[in-house]
């Protein structure tokens, strides 16, 4: 599979509208996620949270980027995913109070783990595809 590819034609390229609208769905899946996580079968815990977060992370970008091309996407998106929750790994007063709030625990996460980074990654996989037969349509 080749890494490189060319960005979006103008015709094809991401329609910031639709980024948005893809961005308030998936925050609302992942909030419902969140709220009736307790019907998850045993084991999958917080991770669909975890991968509807980085899907949303990846609609940000393309956001926020919409002649990106999905490769660059993807690449920000997991770095993005990846620093949020290796801060998790520090501790001053004002990120551990910022994480006491419903919203910072959503957006910085509470603790470390290595099994949300795949999470994470199956989140901007999921993206990279959507995104690739979003502009091949």
């Amino acid at each position: 599979m080749c890494l490189r590819e060319a960005a979006p034609s103008q015709e094809k390229q991401r329609s910031q509208w639709m980024s948005g609208v893809l961005i308030l769905l998936v925050i609302t899946l992942g909030l419902a996620s969140r709220h009736y996580g307790q019907h998850w079968s045993y084991g999958l815990n917080n991770h669909p949270g975890d991968v509807l977060w980085a899907l949303m992370i990846f609609y940000v970008w393309s956001f926020i980027k919409p002649a990106a091309t999905t490769v660059f996407l993807a690449k920000v998106s997991l770095l993005t995913c990846f620093l949020v929750e290796f801060s998790q790994l520090l501790e001053t007063p004002l990120l551990n109070a910022i994480r006491l709030t419903v919203w910072g625990r959503l957006v910085l996460g509470s603790s470390f783990s290595w099994t949300d980074m795949a999470a994470y990654t199956i989140g901007v996989t999921v993206g990279v595809l959507l995104d690739r037969w979003r502009l091949a349509r």
